[in-house]
């Protein structure tokens, strides 16, 4: 039935669907319980601070054998070094594939309602909490959506999902929840419409401020295959056009030298919502 199955918090599976139930943007948090939804998503170039994590857990320089020589940054964050987002240095030439900035097209996704990530804790005692069952997916707007004088999504909306919801246990330190998923859905909408991609090792993390997640990170790494095939889906671009160009970038799963992922860090805020 997709519903979210709160028995398989501890296994980080990625269900078969979204709820049962639609949700609805609110500012309630209650029983433990609260659900929030994104209204701002991107992956910030280095001018507004690095997003990530040390994804392989070694800090490296471009040329280095490890991470495939590709360079490693420092967290815009809290200065951590090491931060694998090699994603960073290719969305020059993504957005030049696409004739379209990818930034532009997470933003104009929000603001028609078409791609809202929806995060769900269970459990929660308060600011400190070493186990919180943690759920996330992606949803859209039913009917037009409307919005606020900053132009940003109107809470009293109902969202349905539109991707596989992922499940795991996290906790809770000094007012930040994080969560580790073997895999999660990628909003991956570069070259032929919305699209998800499975999301590797994916770190989520965020703030919970009153009635917001602020400075939310989401990381981890994409198949070159699986990411390749989605530009395919672009007239014009081939799968192995793709490959050649992701070659170069790639810095995470080496096999026998040859890094068979990339690094992703992305940045988003939420708000308060309700299962209605």
């Amino acid at each position: 039935d997709g519903a979210v199955d709160s028995g398989a918090a501890d296994s980080g599976a990625v269900d078969s669907g979204g709820p049962d139930v639609p949700v609805v943007m609110d500012d309630n948090c209650d029983d433990g319980t609260c659900v929030f939804v994104s209204r701002m998503f991107n992956i910030p170039g280095q001018a507004a601070g690095i997003y990530g994590e040390n994804l392989d857990g070694e800090v490296t320089l471009a040329g280095d054998p490890t991470g495939c020589g590709a360079r490693d940054y420092t967290s815009g964050l809290d200065g951590t070094p090491g931060v694998d987002n090699t994603v960073l240095a290719l969305l020059p030439l993504i957005d030049g594939m696409a004739a379209v900035s990818l930034s532009d097209l997470y933003a104009n996704a929000l603001v028609e309602g078409e791609l809202l990530m929806v995060t769900k804790l269970e459990g929660v005692d308060g600011a400190d909490d070493e186990s919180v069952e943690v759920s996330l997916w992606y949803g859209m707007i039913v009917g037009t959506p409307t919005f606020d004088d900053e132009g940003l999504v109107d809470g009293g909306q109902t969202i349905t999902a539109i991707s596989p919801v992922s499940v795991a246990t996290g906790a809770i330190v000094d007012g930040r929840f994080r969560a580790v998923f073997p895999e999660i859905p990628f909003s991956i909408g570069l070259f032929s419409g919305l699209s998800f991609l499975p999301l590797s090792d994916a770190r989520v993390s965020a703030n919970i401020e009153e009635s917001t997640l602020l400075t939310g990170m989401i990381a981890g790494s994409l198949d070159l295959g699986e990411l390749a095939a989605a530009m395919a889906l672009s007239p014009g671009i081939s799968v192995d056009q793709a490959l050649d160009l992701l070659d170069g970038f790639a810095d995470m799963e080496p096999v026998e030298g040859m890094c068979q992922a990339l690094s992703v860090g992305a940045s988003f805020e939420s708000v308060h919502a309700r299962e209605d």
